[in-house]
């Protein structure tokens, strides 16, 4: 496994390099050499069955699963978790005689931090001591296979630093060896893998459809090949392809802040939203969204079938409140298209090489006002709702575009534009300084 191969290198490089010593009874200080340092050899360990730490134990089988909760650990974290540890770098072994002569208790006073590392074949345990006083190295017991007393060792960490520290006392910091405790006793809920789908071979290849069903908006379902959306009569632009596969790749990234383990069928309360993914071999999996869990008001997720849930932030909310709006442009025109309007009684062309100009033969022109028109145009609007027929406005400006009648209004807060064939209204999220008049003088000098 992939991830057994890693590890075994994190302990070869901890626990063999090659360092530099004096070499006993030389007299010029400058004679040195080099020698291979190794508390383990590279095939002594086989497979690696699990990692052990005083609070929890992560178990490596088809996934790294964490034993006590049986909820799978982020691999990402515990990639962050493994990178730590494989900064450590052995710079000495203490002899026997010299461990002897102060006893043991003098490096490693408590067994207390530790790390045990368990293999097919045996197991490691890397237990911390004591910081040296004089430098930013500290003490490490090594034992193997249950046999003490082991071996004591010095270690360091060899990441550079990037905490801004004292110079005079920079040398013998305690911030690597407290980061390094810190490490240790990470708590378990800390490397639960929080997405949403945990399946690793979950692909979004392999996905046909996606339904969204909420009880508050209407319900449609995405066909992946040939893009369609259903039912038809909601299709007023074009579905995108691009938004589709974001939604989806949205959904695989999808994180909640909490996991909620050991659930209840009756914990989870007040359905609002479900979407369902069917693969290709017509495979369903159903994502729920509740308000409600333990009788607790809040946003929560749940794939159906599975043993626990998730906790959301409000502002993850939005992936379950998704319209089929969210899949279109809604923009009423690209900009290579739009090269001119026309009014009651006039036309306007617009010059886009350089700066933005606009034109009519008969109109001094504002051209400031003109931009901002031409600019909310292309822009794409928020959403659109259907044109009544007895809506009026007072204030409202009438142009046609490709022979297209479309009408400028403001009501309230919102900025709208009708188009009158289609029967439908643009509602617009702009700045109100950056709206466009609908005041037809506005537009001319």
């Amino acid at each position: 496994m992939k991830l057994n191969g890693i590890l075994l290198l994190i302990l070869i490089g901890l626990l063999s390099i090659a360092y530099i010593f004096e070499e006993k009874g030389a007299i010029d200080q400058k004679e040195l050499k080099e020698k291979e340092l190794s508390l383990i050899k590279k095939d002594e360990f086989d497979k690696l069955l699990s990692v052990k730490f005083p609070l929890y134990e992560i178990q490596y089988n088809k996934e790294a699963t964490l034993i006590s909760s049986k909820h799978p650990a982020d691999q990402k974290k515990l990639n962050e978790l493994m990178g730590h540890l494989s900064r450590l770098r052995l710079t000495r072994i203490l002899e026997k005689e010299e461990v002897k002569e102060l006893g043991q208790s003098s490096y490693v006073p408590d067994q207390k931090s530790w790390v045990e590392f368990n293999f097919s074949n045996g197991k490691l345990k890397l237990i911390l001591g004591k910081k040296l006083d004089y430098s930013t190295e500290f003490y490490m017991q090594v034992v193997k296979n249950d046999q003490l007393p082991g071996d004591i060792v010095v270690v360091e960490d060899a990441r550079a630093e990037d905490a801004v520290l004292k110079r005079e006392s920079a040398h013998r910091s305690d911030i690597k060896y407290r980061r390094l405790q810190s490490l240790l006793w990470i708590p378990e809920k800390f490397l639960f893998d929080r997405h949403l789908i945990l399946d690793s071979k979950f692909s979004v290849q392999e996905i046909s459809s996606i339904k969204i069903e909420n009880k508050k908006k209407i319900a449609f379902e995405i066909k992946l090949s040939p893009l369609q959306l259903l039912p038809k009569t909601l299709t007023s632009y074009q579905l995108e392809e691009k938004r589709v596969q974001d939604f989806l790749d949205e959904i695989i990234a999808f994180e909640g802040e909490e996991v909620l383990l050991a659930l209840d069928s009756d914990d989870l309360s007040s359905l609002l939203t479900t979407i369902t993914l069917t693969s290709k071999d017509g495979v369903k999996t159903h994502l729920d969204f509740y308000r409600s869990y333990k009788s607790q008001l809040g946003s929560y997720a749940h794939i159906r079938g599975a043993k626990h849930a998730l906790k959301l932030t409000s502002e993850q909310d939005d992936l379950f409140y998704t319209s089929y709006q969210r899949f279109m442009n809604k923009a009423i025109i690209d900009k290579k298209e739009l090269k001119s309007l026309s009014f009651s009684d006039f036309s306007v062309s617009f010059q886009k090489d350089g700066l933005f100009k606009a034109t009519s033969p008969k109109k001094d022109l504002a051209q400031v006002e003109f931009k901002k028109l031409y600019d909310l145009l292309v822009s794409e609007a928020s959403y659109y709702t259907p044109l009544l027929k007895d809506e009026s406005y007072q204030e409202k400006l009438d142009f046609s575009l490709l022979g297209e009648k479309l009408t400028l209004a403001k009501r309230k807060n919102e900025l709208l534009l009708l188009i009158h064939e289609k029967g439908l209204k643009l509602h617009y999220d702009m700045a109100k300084t950056y709206w466009p008049s609908v005041k037809f003088a506005d537009y001319l000098r």
